[in-house]
């Protein structure tokens, strides 16, 4: 309509137009504001073994105007989806970026655990994480077992920090309104969200989803089990961003992406640890210049400096320790990394270095809490009564030969607090 009436006026400007009004209009036509276009919110779907997807349907949903797809890698505790391998690729290769989600079941029995569903996950999917693909999902959208929200939102932030950990990528967490609302709480509220809401009549160009607890959303799901051309069954997506936002979501350049993400190591007094790896490269497809650096003499980096191309080019720092001269104790360290240019530079990777075995730490993590009391009681022989059992050798805290109340009154006066070092002096290490 605005078009049209632009014609009308340009066309008002001809030759024969020579008098004043002809002359206002024509200036009014070029004058006249033209509103701002905003910028397409991208469209995508996502899709699980429930779905045999062609590869000439995979063409059919890119030439659908869609630029991006999920596909279910697992579910629970050891189940993977047989289709996922084959969608990833045929929906890469039909010019799609793809991504990873994982269906959970919190808590449904013993092996539900947040570190067992996401190894589930990782063994299925681990190839399909990193620089070219969209972050790795946790799905949640059960509770039978009645996890309150404190529970269900802690088993949440279990699975994506250890899958977080072990990629280097933080993962994003799917859910609908009513589990935004009612099932989650504000530990979650700063995670990457991809919200599924099915209104009537969606609008993904404009519609806002109700989030909940959460402060945005990233990912719409906004019609579900529906068709698509010839494919039936199928979900809708919205991404809230521009092609610009999305390619930086899969890695652009300029980008670190490095992994562990931190380190740790026990060492016995008087040896050198073993040396690690740390793997750097840019995310983007341009070249980054990083350069390491690290904060105490008994730790090296080699090399120090160096370029990344890409994603297919990963460097390997070797991590030194020269520990041998350490005293006994929990020493830290940070490795940082600098990337010129880089939107996420400088990073730091921490190191904990404990050296020798401190009494009383039955667990052996560097600290002395309630764990270490319940173990202790369990070693306890009386007085003159020799414990003789291996799990038991850092519970002879006086190194007496027996476990009785002279040492767990060390044990008492020695206790940190989860987190908190050990100082050897008191406990005799």
């Amino acid at each position: 309509m605005r078009s049209y009436w632009l014609v009308q006026l340009l066309g008002y400007c001809g030759p024969r137009r020579r008098g004043l009004l002809g002359l206002v209009l024509c200036c009014a036509a070029f004058l006249w504001p033209v509103a701002p276009v905003q910028a397409q919110r991208l469209l995508g779907v996502d899709v699980s073994g429930w779905e045999t997807i062609t590869p000439a349907q995979w063409v059919e949903v890119r030439n659908a105007g869609r630029v991006f797809a999920f596909a279910r890698a697992s579910y629970g505790y050891g189940g993977h989806d047989t289709q996922f391998v084959t969608h990833m690729a045929n929906a890469k290769a039909a010019g799609l970026y793809v991504g990873a989600y994982h269906f959970s079941y919190p808590m449904y029995s013993v092996n539900h655990t947040p570190v067992n569903e996401a190894n589930t996950f990782l063994s299925r999917a681990r190839d399909y994480i990193g620089p070219g693909h969209l972050p790795p999902v946790l799905d949640l959208e059960w509770n039978e077992r009645g996890l309150s929200r404190s529970a269900l939102s802690q088993w949440a932030n279990e699975w994506m920090d250890y899958v977080e950990a072990q990629t280097g990528v933080e993962p994003m967490i799917y859910c609908n309104t009513n589990f935004a609302q009612n099932y989650l709480d504000s530990t979650l509220a700063n995670r990457r969200l991809w919200i599924a809401n099915w209104p009537a009549n969606p609008n993904p160009q404009t519609g806002n989803p109700g989030i909940g607890i959460f402060k945005a959303w990233t990912f719409w799901q906004y019609a579900g089990d529906t068709s698509l051309g010839s494919i039936n069954g199928i979900d809708l997506n919205v991404f809230k961003g521009t092609l610009a936002d999305l390619q930086a979501l899969v890695g652009s350049a300029g980008t670190i992406n490095r992994w562990p993400v931190a380190l740790s190591r026990t060492v016995a007094v008087g040896q050198n640890a073993t040396s690690d790896t740390i793997n750097i490269n840019n995310t983007g497809i341009g070249t980054l210049s990083f350069a390491i650096s690290v904060n105490q003499s008994w730790l090296s980096a080699n090399p120090s400096n160096g370029t990344s191309t890409g994603p297919s080019d990963t460097k390997s720092i070797t991590v030194s320790y020269s520990t041998a001269t350490l005293p006994p104790g929990i020493h830290t360290a940070t490795i940082l990394i600098v990337a010129s240019g880089a939107s996420n530079s400088p990073q730091t990777v921490a190191v904990t270095m404990r050296v020798g075995e401190f009494p009383g730490d039955m667990d052996g993590n560097g600290w002395i809490d309630s764990s270490d009391v319940t173990a202790f009681r369990l070693c306890m022989t009386g007085t003159a009564i020799e414990q003789t059992d291996p799990a038991c050798e850092l519970a002879d805290i006086d190194d007496d030969g027996d476990v009785d109340m002279s040492d767990f009154a060390i044990l008492q006066r020695c206790l940190t607090g989860t987190g908190e070092p050990i100082n050897p002096a008191c406990v005799g290490g």
